[in-house]
């Protein structure tokens, strides 16, 4: 149906609703999906490519430089997208440079360590000088005091002197003397045990020499055994030849079966694949529309989509900035009620200032009148009741209540123009929202009725239908899923059915061949074994490993009997030495034991000798005093105890002057602050040193981590480069061009439109008109692509559809629907729009258009197509045949309708 009003509107329709209208028509969709999809993978390769140069930005934020290198590291990293280059290359600098510096400070370390060392060593002599100078001076006390003791300890020591002796001079000779005599009864003692032992040791000789004897007569037994060992080495090769020919022969046999085997496998495979083929060839065929149906769902997705982000608009943005606007209008409303009450009682207060003020002035004057006193207001002598100053109030406060109150009728008149001006923004946003709700509540995928309803009705059934339209999407979502699983399905079955129909079947074929092949094969080698296996001569045993065994048994008997004979030679070689050894024992301990006696007797002799040099007695007499080591012990410590001392002290003495000879008292202060000094700075040479030393493995540890990083972001970059082309090539980004890949296919679709309308238009405009999309606007303003313009043929220009006449319009807007009736014709699968309808726009027209467009459309009613025209014009009357006529009833109280005439 092509109503009058719609004429016009069909034929100057902006690109924006021809897009539309296109791409339901043409299902282009599909384009802009795969617009959508590859700017999702161009956002996800960017998405890669940001976070790969996040994280190598990251490491080379931890990187720490020097402070001649830190303010450009500190730039390049302030970059938010330092080149990697630049990073590596700055990085290069940095390490290098604190390796040198690291060397620099290394050979500093060392010069100062030396220093150091040579400040320290001076301030160990300075000290060990002094300490010698005060050792002298300790010393010398020590010896003043030792002297001044002298006289005392001579005393204690004649006292003690013949204790002494007895114990420190005679008694070493007689405790040497009963060592000796003891040592030598041990000795003796020894010699009878050992002897004993002698007498084991000839015993286990003559038992080693018999066992020596025994091992001798087994040596011919040996010889034998080494004779059959000998045999087993030279017939080892043919045992191993024959056992290699035997187990060839069972693998020959084996293989045998298992080609045997391969064979009925291979039989199963084939049956296998041909039912393999038969269930993707149904597979297929089941499957077949899931493409057509994916395109469809796609396309009520963008609808359900675009839907559900107008409720989510209405829901989370408008209503929200409704209720704020709402409340707005609330408080400014209570504000302008507020100012209101206040100015009321600022007024009032005024008022009432203003009284008191009159009342005051009049009290001032009346308070010292008396009667026949002539009044200053009202000239009266009588004053029968005098005003009271019962409150008073000055000027100035009255004055301050009056400004108040202006401020307060300020306030006030402020309050209701805001209050009005919100007023006005709310009712203005009622509507809008209600207007909003209600188009989207009216949409096919809602249909609920809106009218007569308030807004919070409104506002529900809204909420309803989020929740319709979040179930619409979930289950468009599953049955895209669906589609695009079968499809996918289709898509690998129609692979995989290739795949078995030409690689699965050839090799299947070359499998069977190969089978053969061996099977031929192995049946030629089987007989040449056994062939071989027949001539190989006659073995003492049957089996290599029963001759290998009875070899094991001769070797082991024979290893067996060289042990023998060697542990009876070892044996008796031990028991001949072992004997020898006691011998020569016995043999020592009898000239120890001879020395022994001697020394004995001459210590003896030493003792009797100084007994009797010392005045003792005899024995007796010098054990007497052995019996008091108490006395002797502590006596003897006290005087030992001094002479240590003394001597000591001499010693000591004399080496502390030997160490502070030509040695004088040193200051050490200055060298211990310079030692100080120095190891404070070898501490700052250490810290540098060590600092500069984990800066650099540091920035080693994140150069290396920048590298790693490096091919990712190459492969995430390439990424970007292929999805980025492909992206710009469907969004019309390259060449001059800003057209997309969907506004191409709508254009070039949309050129057989205006092309089919131009067959129509020529004619009826008597060769004066054409319709044209304007071409230059691709690559200026993609938004004008599929906006029209008219060539005028009279005058050869061109000038926008809008400037036709009303008769010119109808000729262009009938021939523009007719084409797009063509050529929805022709892309639409064959289907055909059998019936057309023109609704009025003919009263622009004069006879001779009138008879132009009549003419093309006898032509359309002359291919089967039905063309039906709504006109009150007579001249159509004529050319029509079969008409029905619609005439008012009587009174204009309706119409009626005449049965169909032929005319």
């Amino acid at each position: 149906m092509i109503a009058q009003g719609e004429f016009r509107e069909l034929l100057s329709a902006k690109t924006e609703v021809r897009t539309e209208i296109l791409r339901n028509i043409f299902m282009t969709g599909g384009y802009k999906n795969i617009e959508s999809k590859l700017f999702d993978k161009q956002k996800a390769a960017k998405s890669d490519i940001d976070s790969t140069e996040s994280a190598m930005v990251l490491h080379f934020r931890d990187v720490r430089a020097d402070e001649e290198l830190r303010p450009e590291l500190e730039n390049v990293q302030s970059l938010e997208r330092p080149e990697t280059d630049a990073m590596l290359n700055l990085l290069d600098r940095i390490i290098s440079d604190d390796e040198s510096r690291l060397k620099g400070n290394n050979e500093k370390l060392k010069v100062s360590e030396e220093k150091q060392t040579e400040t320290q060593k001076a301030l160990t002599t300075a000290e060990a000088d002094n300490e010698s100078i005060k050792k002298l001076e300790f010393y010398m006390g020590e010896k003043k005091k030792l002297d001044e003791k002298k006289e005392e300890i001579d005393e204690l020591k004649a006292l003690v002197e013949k204790q002494k002796l007895a114990n420190h001079t005679v008694k070493p000779h007689y405790d040497a003397w009963l060592t000796k005599r003891n040592d030598a009864g041990k000795t003796a003692d020894e010699i009878k045990k050992k002897e004993t032992e002698k007498e084991s040791a000839k015993a286990e000789l003559k038992k080693a020499e018999e066992i020596f004897t025994e091992a001798e007569k087994k040596k011919p037994e040996l010889e034998n055994l080494n004779r059959l060992i000998d045999k087993f080495s030279e017939e080892k090769e043919s045992y191993l030849e024959r056992e290699n020919l035997k187990n060839t022969l069972r693998n020959l046999k084996l293989e045998e079966k298992a080609l045997s085997e391969e064979l009925t496998g291979y039989e199963n495979d084939k049956q296998a694949l041909d039912a393999e083929i038969s269930s993707l060839k149904n597979t297929i065929d089941r499957f077949k529309d899931s493409p057509s149906k994916l395109v469809e769902a796609e396309a009520e997705y963008d609808k359900l989509n675009k839907l559900y982000s107008s409720i989510k608009d209405i829901a989370n943005v408008k209503a929200p900035d409704f209720t704020k606007m709402k409340n707005r209008y609330k408080k400014a409303k209570e504000a302008y009620l507020n100012a209101v009450t206040e100015y009321d009682e600022a007024d009032r207060q005024r008022k009432k200032a203003e009284r008191i003020l009159e009342n005051s002035r009049a009290g001032i004057l009346a308070q010292d009148l008396e009667e026949g006193m002539e009044c200053p207001v009202c000239g009266s002598v009588h004053h029968p009741k005098l005003a009271v100053l019962d409150e008073l109030i000055t000027e100035e406060e009255v004055n301050r209540l009056r400004q108040t109150e202006e401020e307060k009728r300020t306030a006030k008149d402020n309050a209701t123009s805001v209050a009005a001006e919100a007023k006005g923004k709310y009712n203005s946003a009622l509507e809008q929202l209600k207007s909003d709700i209600t188009n989207v509540l009216s949409d096919k995928y809602v249909g609920v009725k809106t009218e007569d309803k308030t807004l919070s009705e409104l506002y529900n059934d809204l909420l309803s239908a989020k929740e319709k339209v979040q179930n619409l999407l979930s289950e468009n979502d599953r049955q895209r899923k669906e589609f695009e699983g079968n499809r996918s399905i289709l898509e690998k079955s129609e692979a995989a059915l290739k795949t078995a129909e030409n690689e699965k079947s050839k090799a299947l074929a070359d499998r069977k061949a190969d089978i053969d092949s061996r099977t031929q094969a192995n049946g030629k080698n089987l007989t040449e074994t056994e062939t071989k296996l027949e001539n190989l001569g006659k073995l003492g045993f049957e089996s290599l490993a029963e001759a290998t065994k009875f070899h094991n048994q001769n070797l082991g008997r024979a290893n067996q009997i060289e042990e023998e004979i060697n542990s009876s030679v070892t044996g008796r070689a031990e028991a001949e030495k072992k004997l020898a050894a006691l011998e020569s024992v016995i043999k020592n301990l009898n000239q120890t034991l001879s020395s022994q006696r001697e020394q004995t007797e001459k210590l003896e002799e030493a003792l009797e000798n100084s007994i009797s040099e010392n005045g003792f007695a005899g024995r007796e007499e010098l054990t007497h005093y052995f019996a008091d080591i108490r006395t002797i012990e502590e006596n003897d410590r006290l005087t030992n105890d001094y002479k240590s001392k003394v001597s000591t002290n001499e010693k000591l003495l004399e080496e502390a002057r030997k160490n502070a000879e030509g040695k004088v008292p040193v200051d050490i202060s200055e060298l211990q602050e310079r030692n100080e000094a120095q190891l404070q700075e070898l501490e700052t040479l250490r810290k540098l040193v060590n600092g500069i030393d984990a800066r650099i493995n540091t920035n080693k540890g994140k150069k290396l981590a920048i590298n790693k990083l490096i091919p990712e972001l190459e492969k995430a970059r390439k990424e970007y480069g292929i999805t980025s082309r492909l992206y710009n090539l469907v969004k019309g980004k390259t060449g001059k061009g800003i057209i997309t890949l969907e506004q191409f296919v709508q254009a070039s679709r949309f050129d057989g439109i205006v092309a089919a309308a131009n067959k129509r238009l020529i004619p009826m405009s008597e060769g004066q008109f054409e319709l044209y999309r304007q071409q230059g606007s691709i690559g200026k303003q993609s938004g004008t692509f599929l906006d029209l313009e008219v060539l005028d043929n009279y005058t050869g220009k061109r000038h926008p559809v809008g400037n036709l006449s009303g008769g010119e319009s109808f000729k262009a807007s009938l021939s523009l629907a007719l084409g797009l009736s063509d050529t929805v014709s022709s892309h639409k699968g064959g289907i055909q729009i059998d019936a057309l309808f023109v609704d009025e726009g003919f009263g622009t027209l004069d006879r001779d258009s009138i008879q132009k467009a009549m003419d093309v459309l006898l032509q359309l009613s002359g291919s089967n197509k039905l063309v039906g025209i709504i006109s009150h014009r007579e001249e159509l009357m004529e050319e029509i045949s079969q008409q029905i006529k619609v005439n008012k009833t009587k009174n204009n109280r309706g119409s009626h309708i005449d049965p169909i005439t032929e005319v």
